[in-house]
């Protein structure tokens, strides 16, 4: 039941954070969760909506992990104070609607499923759990919270001086006080929650009732494995096309172009059991992940072993080798677009009567744009102050086509094969 995988993400949550810094990324430990509920999210709605919030929690804490550099380097306490407090207001949000409506639907299945060996402890796991919650932002916000007793800390310097000595006491002792909460609090929650999971595997009666009705909708269920394929193959697709932006800070492209390929790889092995297409789509898909990364890498050696950063630009521009790495990297990301287009128009005549060629067309004319404006990008890097704006454009209509024709090409997969 995924039991195991919960555990373990459970055990990535326990360690404080400084700032929005941590040390064991809460990101893994959502991630890991969102795993383990896998199965049971196809059993009951409850759990299917928990396991939506831990999504968002991932979400969350890739914007947090984004936001360290910003946090830490900052010299206005007030800055770093805004940014933390809008972390604990939406992560404790987030957390506290999945631990309840998860254990809601623990409790469904429990009564439904024969489980009467396992509803013993039920009660106390959920109260530890949800105190856990609380705690861990809590405690994690105390030390960030200490600038709200102290409204001069940035002020002109000769108020600072007087108030920065005993505003950094303060914010150690606090930090202290909520590494100590939450690494107690945690341990002692963690051992409830193993035994209680623990309790759940050995309750064999309710294990199997679980295995059965899984087996039954999901596993054996030719259409499901259908539908889920579509879906998870669509999502990476989407995923795909996030990457296809420019952003470069000093020469660097802050947006790695080399996912885009890698997610398309990955959503054509996850399509491949449900729709007939060639199979050099996905090695041209792996080929051009494998390019695209070597360009990206290429890249920024060329610029850190320069004796002279400052003239990076105009030795890329005098040498043809970036140029070739980067009309190849594009053409090949040009090949894994047809790639995917192609294959989500196999997918549109397999099972559904939707027209996607209309997107199919104005999608690829998109991408044949992005890529060229990439390329320039890439090839003179500071040049062209206009082309982010034209291509940030174009991508952002590209997405919008991309991810509403395939919304509806799987809405109407899902209802024919229903």
């Amino acid at each position: 039941m995924g039991t195991g995988l919960i555990f373990a993400g459970f055990l990535f949550l326990l360690n404080p954070d400084l700032f929005t810094f941590d040390f064991l990324p809460d990101l893994i430990g959502y991630f890991l969760i969102s795993l383990g509920m896998k199965k049971t999210a196809f059993l009951d709605d409850y759990i299917l909506t928990s396991r939506r919030f831990v999504h968002y929690l991932i979400v969350v804490s890739a914007a947090k992990i984004l936001s360290v550099p910003a946090v830490l380097t900052t010299t206005v306490e007030n800055t770093r104070l805004t940014i933390c407090f809008c972390f604990f207001v939406v992560e404790l949000f987030l957390s506290f609607f999945a631990v309840s409506n998860a254990f809601r639907g623990v409790q469904y299945l429990l009564m439904r499923k024969e489980g009467d060996l396992a509803l013993k402890g039920f009660e106390t796991c959920r109260f530890f759990v949800t105190g856990f919650v609380f705690i861990k932002y809590v405690g994690n916000f105390l030390h960030p919270a200490t600038a709200i007793f102290f409204p001069n800390v940035d002020a002109d310097p000769g108020v600072v001086e007087s108030v920065r000595r005993p505003f950094m006491t303060a914010r150690t002792v606090l930090f202290a006080v909520g590494v100590v909460a939450i690494l107690s609090f945690g341990i002692y929650t963690a051992r409830v929650l193993l035994a209680y999971l623990r309790r759940l595997r050995e309750d064999t009666v309710f294990s199997d009732n679980i295995l059965r009705d899984y087996k039954e909708k999901v596993s054996e269920n030719e259409s499901m494995q259908k539908r889920l394929a579509i879906k998870g193959g669509f999502l990476y697709f989407f995923i795909a096309i996030l990457f296809l932006a420019d952003l470069y800070l000093d020469d660097i492209g802050m947006i790695p172009t080399f996912f885009f390929p890698l997610f398309v790889f990955l959503g054509l092995n996850k399509l491949k059991r449900v729709i007939p297409f060639p199979g050099w789509f996905g090695w041209a898909a792996l080929a051009s992940a494998i390019l695209c990364f070597g360009t990206y890498l290429h890249r920024i050696l060329r610029l850190f072993l320069m004796e002279d950063p400052l003239d990076f630009g105009v030795s890329f521009v005098s040498d043809p080798l970036p140029t070739f790495l980067g009309l190849l990297s594009g053409a090949s990301v040009l090949v894994c677009t047809a790639c995917m287009l192609l294959t989500v128009k196999r997918c549109a005549e397999s099972f559904t009567q939707y027209r996607y060629m209309k997107y199919l067309v104005t999608l690829a004319i998109a991408a044949v744009i992005l890529c060229d404006l990439g390329f320039a990008q890439y090839r003179y890097p500071s040049t062209y102050s206009v082309l982010p704006s034209v291509q940030w454009i174009v991508w952002v209509v590209s997405v919008y086509l991309h991810k509403k024709s395939l919304d509806d090409v799987y809405e109407e997969a899902e209802f024919q094969l229903m």
